[in-house]
């Protein structure tokens, strides 16, 4: 896209730096802290686990063979690396929870931030790999590109089983996002974004310069009572992905269990893009100046309000 800039700024490279050094130490402290505070969480062997009732939510006779073998595997693949953090009941409070800045993920309550469905439906499997595989930027959550596909499968599986709502609801298929339009990242459309910007009250959160740091800031928490900091878009890796369209997806579908609401019924596909195109011109991600946007005159139409009518 000829708008948008191909060099990352300094700050996005010293980010994964700093997380590749963040995946080791949190990597050491969690199984550490598993091994020390709970040496009687061991998975149990297949022999016995045969014999359980359930696994978390999950009744023995609930699945197939194969399903419960899934499942059993990857409960020993989160009890090895997912366990110090999110803690053996998937509440989020591992014995390295209380040392971590941004508190990890109680999986009990089944919200997910980064989903590709419908807003206020479960993630799809890609949706949670790609959070396992990625990790999450700017949080004590790392990437595990290195963990196998296998491994990987399994304890998505065995996610699932801290709460029963993945047994009584039935899974929603993804939503089809499409490429970002040509026109994303141009001045015009910065301009219409920065309209859209301060009408959804972007401003209330991220502030006027988008440095987060708008009125609301400071009073902000998620679903667990834990303050959120709303992002600064003028510095830093956004946590669900910087490419447009995880800029767009993330609009779109909200951030479940947080104040960020979704976009996807109140705006039109067109607004959404305008207002990545306002959000990655923060974020310095194009060619576009400051003078670009704010020089730019908006026709009547440009800032017309649509509903959202197209069908994903």
């Amino acid at each position: 896209m000829g708008f948008l800039t191909q060099i990352h700024p300094a700050n996005e490279v010293n980010e994964r730096m700093n997380n590749n050094v963040r995946k080791i130490m949190i990597f050491i402290v969690c199984v550490a802290a598993v091994a020390a505070a709970s040496p009687g969480c061991k998975p149990l062997s297949a022999e016995d686990e045969a014999t359980a009732k359930k696994i978390n939510a999950v009744k023995r006779a609930s699945v197939s063979e194969a399903e419960w073998t899934h499942i059993f595997a990857g409960k020993e693949v989160y009890e090895t690396y997912c366990a110090g953090c999110h803690g053996i009941k998937g509440d989020g409070k591992g014995p390295a929870s209380a040392m971590l800045a941004v508190k990890p993920r109680n999986f009990t309550k089944a919200l997910f931030k980064f989903i590709s469905t419908p807003p206020g439906s479960l993630p799809s499997d890609a949706d949670l790999h790609r959070t396992i595989t990625r990790g999450v930027p700017r949080s004590s959550m790392p990437g595990w590109s290195l963990m196998s596909e296998t491994d990987r499968s399994n304890v998505i599986a065995y996610i699932k089983t801290f709460s029963d709502l993945w047994l009584k609801r039935k899974p929603t298929s993804p939503l089809g996002f499409g490429s970002a339009p040509a026109w994303v990242g141009s001045a015009r459309s910065a301009a219409i974004g920065k309209v859209m910007y301060a009408r959804m009250g972007c401003t209330n959160c991220h502030g006027q310069s988008g440095l987060g740091d708008g009125p609301s800031a400071a009073t902000l928490t998620d679903n667990e009572g834990q303050k959120i900091i709303p992002f600064n878009f003028r510095e830093g890796v956004l946590k669900g992905g910087s490419r447009v369209e995880d800029i767009y997806r993330t609009f779109y579908t909200g951030l479940a269990g947080t104040p960020m609401p979704a976009y996807g019924g109140l705006l039109s596909d067109d607004e959404n893009w305008h207002l990545v195109s306002y959000v990655i011109y923060l974020m310095g991600k194009t060619k576009v100046s400051d003078s670009d946007v704010s020089n730019y005159v908006l026709a009547a139409a440009d800032t017309m309000r649509h509903q959202q009518t197209a069908t994903k």
